[in-house]
């Protein structure tokens, strides 16, 4: 997905983090 391209980067990251929390 979208996220794993996103844990490169570290602002991505965090938002990743929070996106698979709420979701």
């Amino acid at each position: 997905l979208l996220c794993t391209i996103s844990i490169f980067i570290i602002s991505d990251s965090f938002f990743c983090f929070l996106s698979s929390y709420f979701h």
